[in-house]
This record gives structure tokens, C-alpha cells and sequence, in this order.
């Protein structure tokens, strides 16, 4: 290599010259690059009055070589003009318009044609998703290494409909490309989950490609078959009526059953038909002969020092793996139980913590089919009910807290996970029913009180964040809160006292942002710093410096939000604490939160802007797969927010609708209360917007809300 040469970047990146990031399928965004090489997006008013300057806009980047003949721009964008005098009028303005909101130099006038400038000044989602194409195609299509390639290539063809709201035929023949990109990269993806053995990704590929085109053969033939070699032939047939359905809507039909020609699967095949007892039989070796029988309360002991049983080659989640992953982390529970009767050192239960958390956590708990998702939310629940089936097993008093707190620890793993997807209300139905046992475990003098107390205090951290979520409580998160901090402080665990104090000054955040009280509880987290990992001092100051810049203290705020992200590491904190999450993802909330508030106080500083920014680049971090639902409302509310702030009313209104359907989704009532409360801001009747059709029309998703 030679040295002194920077590396040029993949065609499907913005190149260092690059001026202009323009996302061409849902609402047009453009975003220009500033003198501090920040992304931001071009105002609104830019364009002028109506829509000729975008329309050209979007013609021309369509374009082969983006390059038409005025004649041509003419007849694909006003194909019946009143008379040729005007029509030429409204191209020279639409054309002058353009320069004007992107830079004349990106604007080419070449004989009687006009042009732009080419993927190296002028990015487009839709140029680098082709390039994603071929590059995935140059890594043989369906391998490992093209994987990256199309899944970043189906996020940009999967953001909306190319040009939306644009007409004529041009745009016609424009999307049917846009379709043929998305359906390639739809069957290379399903092709590589299949042989990888995510069952349920490939299934959402060729769902999709079905519902698009039920009379699609190879794909329906492909994921039944898939099905059919996993032993799912309910499923397969319950797939082929949903196609069959909806090709008869639209005046379609498909090949009967038995013309498909469907692969059967192999006589070994370990099928859903199966019992727990077949899965055994798998391998005899790693279970003890008594395991077969299940009783209350008790787990299956592993024969194998092993303290968890190794995964089978099974469709990451399907029905039985989730039942495997069951057993798995049932035997390393017992694993623990039976050493922990020797007493459990800091470092074994630590060793614990961190291995429930990476069982439970192995698939992304978002985005998943109905099947996926009911057996990984009735695996969950499983685990946060297991304290209450060690209570009913025992006739006389309690069990020992050696043998109960390791099941507590798995409880509390599963209610995190559930709090994190669509799991509220089966978190607020089972943790108030062994919270008051673990609260009666942590008194002084009782055996392992210190650890109990830790677990006490998580416990009420997971039921202030239900509550607020599901029920809209936010007097009784400050309640459960407290509760914690009191807990965390009988442990002794600087941590998880941290960890308290950080949920008790959010609660009154969350609650009419009360920023003095706030504050005030974060003091108290201050001294206990030094003993925290990195990540949890950087959420502190993160805080901190949000509470500050709500104030318009600017210089404090920015210091604060400088030295968190100097603290902060983007390597996994949760391996040292899995009972506390603060990853890139909530690092770059809170410092765009802390924009918002500046630009509240500051208008005139550009805050907006660096807002804008900060959670443009959020959108692209590959981290983001693994964000947890409730924390990515949030982030789209300030987006919302954000966008609000820069007169974005398109930007606004998609984000509005989408944060009431995810909020919707994850059965959050606080979470769906402020999307309301920001509608109602722009509703009102001294706000400019309040007249506009678009947010007009949006009143029916917030009906009896």
C-alpha cells in the first residue's frame, strides 16, 4: 500500500467530496454537508413555492447518467401543458430554483440537455443500493460476506416508495426498477437466513415477496419447503392459505398443494411434533435419567460439569429452539444452585448474572413474526414466574435463599427482556407477586441479605419502569425508585446504587421535567462514581448535562455532555452489569436531547442542527439492530422533536405517525401520552402549523386518547 494515500471509500458511502445525501425512496430528504463537514438538511422553503424544482430534482437524479433534454423533462413532468410559452417559464424557475436551494455547481446546463453532478458530489439511496447489489453479487450473492452488504442495501429500498408523490410514466418504469432491486435483494437475504438456519428471517423475506406477488411460485415453493424441512408442516400449510388468500383477492391463483413438488423432510429430521422426551433423546448424555420428570419448583440437573447444555443445530427462533434454550438455561440455573449451596462468591454470582443475560438475549427481541414472538415472550415468562413455582413446590416456610436467588436473578434477566419488547403487562402481572419476598430476604441479619437487596433493588427499578410505561404512572415509578434506592443502599453495591439514584432522578424528569429535583438526586450518585464502570458514569453525566442545558446553562451542559462521552466505551459494560444498559445508542439520545434543550434557550446558535445531526448518525450505527424498543420511541420522538424545531413538517408528520404505531405497538401508555402532548403542541391554534392538511388528517390516531 502506498503510504499518504487515504483509502477511497465503497461506492455505496458518500465520498469525501461528496455535497449532498439525497434518500429517494419515502418523503425526499436532502441533507447538505456544512462547513464543518456535519450533515444537515436542506430547509423546506429552499425548494420555493410548489413542487417543480423537486420534481426536477428527482427526474434528473433518476436519469441514466442524470442527464436529460429540456424537451424531455418537459413531457415526463407536465405532459399537458396549457401552452409551450409557460411550460418553458416553469422549467427556467424550476431549473433557477435548484441552483439556488443546492448550489449552482451541481446544476449543468450542456447544450440543450441539463444534468447533475454525478454519486461522488450528489449521494443517492438509490445508486448505493445498486452498487450494495453488485458488490453482494461480485461476494457470490447468497454467502456470508455479501450478508452485510444487503441487509444495509434493503434498509435504504425498504424506507418508503421511490419518488413518493410523484406521477407519470417515468416514475412508473422508476419504481418497477426500485421493486426489482428490493425483490433480488429480498431472495439473496431469505437464500442466506435458510442456510444459515434463522428460520424466521428467511420467512419474512419470503412474506414479503409474497405479499407483493402472491403468483410469485419459486418463492412460495422455497418457503414452504423450508418449512417442510423443519418440521413444520402446520406452518407450511397455514403459509400456503394466507398466499392462497391473497391471490384470490386479487383475482389470482396459485399451484394447488400438491403441485408444488414440496421436498419432504429427512427421516432424522428432530420435528415440532415431537415431545420434550425426543429432545432428550437428542442427546442422552447431557441430562440426568431422572429429568424427564418436571416438578414444581425444581429444575433439571445436568449430568455434564457443563454448567449449561450446548446448543443443537436448530432454526434460531423457532418453537423448539426456544424450548431448548429453555432447558439450556434451566440446567445452568441448577448448575449455580448446587454451588451456590457452598456459598456464592462475588465473582461466580457475577459469572451468573452475565451468562443469564447473554441466554435470554441471544435473538433481538423486535421485529419478529407472530409465531417468533409468542414463544419467546412464553420462554420469558417462564423464567420471571420460576420464584413463584420454588414457592409452590415448598409445603413448609421458605426455600433456602441459596437455591431462590439464583431464580430470582433469572426472573429479573426475563423481566428485562419482556420490559424491552412488547412484555409490559406480563411484567406488572408477575413481579409484584415475588417482589415482596425478595424485599423480605434483604433485611439485615437474613442469610445472603446483601445480594437480595441488589436484586430487591433491580426488581423495583423493572416495576417504576413497567408502571410508568404501561399504566402512565409516573408517581409510582417515583415510589418504586425510592424503594430502590433504599435496597441498593443495604447492599452495598456502589452500582447498583447508582443505577437507583440514575431511575429516581428520572422519574421526576419524566415527570414535568421537576430539573431541581432531578439534580438533586443525581448529587447524591456523584461520590459513588468512582467505584462504577465507565458507561454508567457517562449515563450520570449525560443527565447532568440534559439538566443543565434545560436550564440554559450552557457552558456547564457542554463540559458535562464532553466529559461523558470522554468516559464513556463502546465495548459491552453489561458483561460487569447485565441489570443496567447504557450503550452508544443512549449516549447519543441524551446528547441530542441536550442540543434540543440548548436550542430551546439558544435559537440562534445552530443547536438544532447539531441535533438533527446527531441522530442522522444514529440511524446508520449497525448497533441500533439490538436497541430496545421503548429506548427506540424515544428516539423517534426526538426525532419529532428535532424535526419540529427545524420546520421539517414533513419529516414531523411521518415521525408523529410512526412513534404512535410503534408506542402503540409496544402497549406504552407514557410513551404514547407525549406523542399526543407534541400533537396537540402543533394543533393548537397559535401554533403556524395548526391550519395544515397533513397534520389535520392525523387526528383519527389519536381518537379517545
Amino acid at each position: 500500500m502506498v503510504s499518504g494515500q487515504p483509502l477511497s471509500p465503497p461506492p455505496w458511502e458518500p465520498a469525501s467530496s461528496c455535497r449532498l445525501r439525497v434518500f429517494l425512496y419515502g418523503p425526499l430528504l436532502v441533507y447538505q454537508r456544512s462547513s464543518d463537514l456535519s450533515w444537515l438538511p436542506l430547509p423546506k422553503h429552499a425548494w420555493g413555492k410548489g413542487r417543480p424544482a423537486r420534481s426536477v430534482f428527482k427526474r434528473l437524479l433518476l436519469a441514466p447518467s442524470r442527464r436529460l433534454s429540456r424537451c424531455t423533462l418537459q413531457d415526463d413532468l407536465w405532459p399537458s401543458p396549457d401552452d409551450a410559452l409557460s411550460l418553458d417559464k416553469t422549467l427556467y424557475n424550476a431549473i433557477n430554483q435548484l441552483r439556488r436551494a443546492i448550489g449552482k455547481e451541481l446544476v449543468l446546463t450542456i447544450e440543450s440537455s441539463y444534468a447533475l453532478a454525478d454519486q461522488s458530489l450528489i449521494w443517492t439511496d438509490h445508486d448505493a443500493a445498486q452498487a450494495l447489489l453488485t458488490a453482494a453479487e461480485h461476494r457470490g450473492r447468497t454467502t456470508d460476506a455479501a450478508l452485510p452488504l444487503l441487509e444495509q442495501a434493503l434498509l435504504y429500498l425498504t424506507r418508503g416508495e421511490l419518488v413518493e408523490g410523484e406521477s407519470g410514466l417515468w416514475v412508473h418504469g422508476a419504481r418497477l426498477h426500485g421493486e426489482a432491486m428490493r425483490r433480488q435483494c429480498r431472495r439473496w437475504l431469505a437464500q442466506i437466513y435458510a442456510r444459515q438456519g434463522r428460520l424466521w428471517l428467511a420467512g419474512e423475506q419470503y412474506r414479503a415477496l409474497l405479499q407483493v406477488d402472491p403468483t410469485d411460485e419459486a418463492s412460495l415453493r422455497a418457503w414452504i419447503s423450508l418449512l417442510l424441512l423443519h418440521g413444520q408442516e402446520h406452518d407450511a400449510r397455514r403459509c400456503y392459505q394466507e398466499v392462497h388468500a391473497l391471490a384470490a383477492q386479487q383475482g389470482e391463483s396459485v399451484p394447488l398443494w400438491e403441485h408444488l413438488r414440496l421436498a419432504k423432510p429427512p427421516a432424522d429430521m428432530v420435528c415440532l411434533s415431537q415431545t420434550e422426551d425426543a429432545v432428550e433423546e437428542v442427546r442422552p448424555d447431557l441430562l440426568s435419567p431422572t429429568a424427564s420428570v418436571h416438578q414444581p419448583g425444581r429444575l433439571w440437573l445436568a449430568a455434564s460439569p457443563e454448567p449449561a447444555l450446548p446448543p443443537l443445530p436448530l432454526p434460531v427462533g423457532s418453537p423448539l429452539w426456544f424450548v431448548w434454550q429453555q432447558r439450556r438455561i434451566e440446567t445452568l440455573l441448577a448448575c449455580f444452585q448446587a454451588r451456590s449451596r457452598d456459598g456464592l462468591d462475588p465473582r461466580t454470582w457475577a459469572e451468573l448474572r452475565r451468562r443469564l443475560h447473554e441466554e435470554l438475549a441471544t435473538v433481538p427481541p423486535h421485529e419478529h413474526d407472530r409465531d417468533y414472538t409468542l414463544s419467546r415472550r412464553q420462554m420469558l415468562s417462564a423464567f420471571a414466574v420460576l420464584p413463584l413455582t420454588t414457592l409452590t413446590g415448598t409445603r413448609h416456610g421458605l426455600p433456602p435463599a441459596e437455591e431462590l436467588l439464583p431464580l430470582c436473578a433469572a426472573a429479573n434477566t426475563a423481566c428485562w427482556q419482556l420490559i424491552n419488547s412488547q412484555g409490559l403487562g406480563i411484567v406488572q402481572e408477575i413481579l409484584p407477586r415475588y417482589l415482596p419476598l425478595l424485599e423480605r430476604l434483604s433485611q439485615p441479619g437474613a442469610p445472603q441479605c446483601t445480594r437480595a437487596a441488589r436484586l430487591a433493588a433491580e426488581a423495583n427499578r423493572i416495576a417504576g419502569i413497567a408502571t410508568s410505561h404501561h399504566q402512565g404512572d409516573l408517581r409510582a415509578k417515583q415510589f418504586f425508585s425510592r424503594k430502590a434506592v433504599h435496597l441498593a443502599a443495604l447492599s452495598g453495591h456502589a452500582p447498583a446504587q447508582v443505577a437507583a439514584l440514575r431511575d429516581l432522578s428520572l422519574a421526576f424528569y419524566y415527570d414535568g421535567l421537576q430539573v431541581p429535583s432531578m439534580l438533586a438526586h443525581l448529587e447524591q450518585a456523584l461520590p459513588l462514581l468512582p467505584a462504577c464502570p465507565s458507561a454508567m458514569q457517562s449515563s450520570v453525566l449525560c443527565l447532568q448535562a440534559a439538566a443543565w442545558a434545560y436550564l440554559g446553562r450552557e457552558e456547564t451542559a457542554l463540559h458535562l455532555l464532553g466529559e461523558a462521552h470522554e468516559r464513556f466505551e463502546s465495548r459491552a459494560e453489561s458483561e460487569i452489569l447485565p441489570d443496567f444498559r447504557f450503550r452508544e445508542d443512549n449516549l447519543m439520545l441524551w446528547t441530542g436531547r441536550v442540543y434540543l434543550y440548548l436550542t430551546m434557550r439558544f435559537p440562534e446558535k445552530g443547536y438544532s442542527r447539531q441535533a438533527w445531526e446527531t441522530y442522522s448518525q444514529l440511524k446508520t450505527m449497525p448497533a441500533m439492530v439490538m436497541t430496545p424498543s421503548r429506548l427506540r420511541v424515544e428516539i423517534l420522538l426526538d426525532e419529532a422533536k428535532t424535526a419540529l424545531s427545524q420546520q421539517e413538517q414533513e419529516i414531523f408528520t411521518y415521525l408523529l405517525i410512526e412513534c404512535q404505531q410503534k408506542a402503540t405497538e409496544l402497549g406504552s401508555l407514557g410513551l404514547q401520552r407525549e406523542v399526543l402532548a407534541l400533537y396537540r403542541q402543533v394543533s393548537a391554534e397559535d401554533h403556524p402549523w395548526h391550519n395544515e392538511r397533513s397534520l389535520k388528517e392525523l387526528a383519527d390516531l389519536f381518537v379517545n386518547r
